[in-house]
């Protein structure tokens, strides 16, 4: 059986093979086999629109269909705890991040958002402990550098918090203006 690639979006589909057959209009039609992994390729680069479209609920389903077949793909837990954060989840967002983390302890994304998650609940001292990880994991994020800066600045740790932004902007993080006069003067 010859396979065959096919680059769709975001997915590269990988076929294992292809029948063709002729309708009856005369035209010659082309059936596509695809494997299972790109099915899941595809639910999820589905998934993650639905979620830039602010469709999170759509997602999670999706998501969650994903998991119930396959519990070892981290990406699918990252983007679980992604649209259950915006949909203020976040407990459950937090479950999501420690999932991916124990399938890929050095999943940096994964750390950071749960560091996140954890600020959100004012829970800062743990929130800067998984910022802390996802910056010796992942030194060059700026992302990283300028939310661990925002938890310094709620711990009152001003010094800290400017060394942070300063290194965020410096890695060519976009740092908004305001933020950084707020934090550094």
């Amino acid at each position: 059986m010859r396979k065959t690639i096919i680059f769709s979006g975001l997915s590269i589909l990988f076929l294992y093979g292809c029948d063709t057959y002729t309708d009856k209009n005369g035209d010659k039609k082309v059936i596509l086999y695809e494997t299972e992994i790109n099915k899941v390729s595809r639910a999820k680069d589905q998934a993650y629109e639905l979620i830039q479209t602010g469709k999170e609920q759509e997602a999670l389903k999706i998501l969650e269909d994903i998991v119930n077949e396959n519990k070892t793909d981290k990406e699918v837990y990252y983007y679980l705890a992604i649209a259950n954060g915006m949909l203020e989840k976040n407990e459950e967002a937090i479950r999501n991040c420690s999932e991916a983390i124990k399938l890929d302890p050095n999943y940096s994304s994964a750390y950071l958002n749960r560091g996140l998650l954890k600020c959100k609940l004012s829970k800062n001292e743990d929130a800067l402990l998984d910022l802390n990880k996802a910056i010796s994991i992942n030194p060059k994020d700026p992302d990283s550098y300028m939310n661990r800066s925002i938890i310094y600045s709620a711990l009152k740790q001003k010094d800290k918090a400017c060394e942070d932004i300063k290194k965020a902007k410096e890695l060519g993080g976009q740092i908004p203006e305001q933020l950084y006069k707020m934090t550094c003067e």
